[in-house]
């Protein structure tokens, strides 16, 4: 079931709040954040993926399909343990491109 209103798809507003606008040059659909301690790094993900496609999580493809969750969030539980360097992952999703980063920015583009 498609969704016209975004709000019901926005992760947690801070920090900085999520962005839903659309880019026409980059490409850029949605842009969120995801924030240790109050959900794993692949919820975001899906949430973030459902928001820039305007549909429920729940019809989304499994996130398997297109990385290892277990590993996505044990990136985050390996680098909230330590200093590391900042890195960033980029992978292929329900027909977008997605990239997370160690900040917890995650931002959804339309594939091409």
């Amino acid at each position: 079931m498609k969704s016209n209103d975004n709000e019901s798809h926005t992760l947690s507003s801070s920090p900085p709040k999520s962005d839903a606008s659309i880019d026409s040059q980059s490409g850029l659909r949605y842009r969120a954040w995801y924030q240790r301690g109050t959900e794993t790094p692949v919820t975001a993900v899906v949430k973030a993926v459902a928001c820039a496609s305007q549909v429920d999580a729940t019809e989304l493809e499994p996130l398997y399909t297109a990385i290892d969750p277990s590993a996505l969030n044990a990136l985050f539980e390996r680098s909230g343990s330590r200093s590391t360097r900042d890195w960033e992952l980029t992978f292929r999703y329900a027909e977008h491109t997605v990239t997370i980063a160690s900040t917890g920015e995650i931002t959804v583009y339309q594939a091409v």
